[in-house]
């Protein structure tokens, strides 16, 4: 496998990304005919251990903790840039940003959630959300969070506005995470080594989706090489020294400078 794909590139890459752009066809399709790609919580609502979507659960505060920990490094002159990958309409990443609402008042923290499909708004959370609770949070809520509409294959060349500075994503990411949506890709080894490549000296990876969804419309003729292509892609980070630990189900990466990844307490 290593000698016939040097570069950590899994077998089939381009039928395996022909499948993915007949799988996105089929996501946009539904959308427009009002149908939503993601259940309740996949994708709303990332931390299942808190008891309600705009409290906060531990790997939320951990979060938390972490990106104040990082704003409050001296040699990072520019905002923390937070990125939940596929987080849908951001429910969970509000929430954080409530948290951290003098941060990101200041410019001092960006938190950026990213979809394949759409980019929310007003319309969207209206037409797809059948929770009321959950619809009136997002609207008098999103503001706090940046959406983008990429796949990770465009991630390194997207840039935001923070306080009308421009800021390039590629290299500046200090925290990525990503929870049940990356199960659905069908170029993880790809997508690993983009994100690996994108992080700041201090940046962190924090992984859910380590095994393709079982489930998945794709050929069967191409599971195989997606299941060999998640394995490739996980050693795709370890090949870059980054100091690798668990949180319970996630796994992190991190870069040198990065701090330390633990808990936050919940009391």
């Amino acid at each position: 496998m290593a000698k016939e794909y040097p570069q950590g590139i899994g077998p089939a890459f381009r039928e395996r990304v022909i499948a993915a752009r007949a799988l996105l066809k089929d996501r946009e399709e539904k959308l427009r005919s009002g149908v939503s790609p993601y259940p309740y919580i996949d994708g709303f609502h990332f931390d299942v251990g808190s008891p309600r979507f705009e409290e906060l659960g531990k790997i939320q505060l951990t979060i938390v903790k972490h990106i104040r920990e990082l704003a409050g490094n001296a040699s990072i002159k520019r905002p923390v840039v937070y990125l939940d990958i596929g987080g849908g309409f951001g429910v969970s990443s509000i929430a954080i940003a409530i948290f951290l609402s003098d941060l990101v008042s200041q410019g001092k923290v960006v938190l950026i959630v990213s979809n394949l499909e759409f980019l929310p708004d007003r319309t969207n959370v209206s037409k797809l959300l059948r929770d009321d609770n959950m619809r009136v949070f997002l609207e008098n809520n999103m503001h706090l969070v940046q959406y983008i509409k990429t796949d990770i294959g465009h991630i390194p060349n997207r840039t935001i506005n923070v306080k009308n500075k421009r800021i390039k994503l590629s290299g500046n990411l200090d925290v990525v995470h990503e929870y049940n949506a990356l199960t659905h890709s069908t170029t993880p080894d790809r997508d690993y080594s983009i994100l690996g490549r994108s992080l700041s000296p201090w940046g962190s990876l924090i992984l859910d989706s380590t095994d393709p969804y079982p489930y998945l419309s794709v050929p069967d003729n191409l599971r195989p090489a997606i299941a060999a292509s998640f394995e490739i892609g996980i050693n795709n980070l370890r090949v870059m020294s980054l100091r690798e630990s668990r949180l319970d189900y996630y796994y992190v990466f991190q870069r040198e400078q990065a701090p330390n990844i633990t808990y936050a307490s919940q009391g």
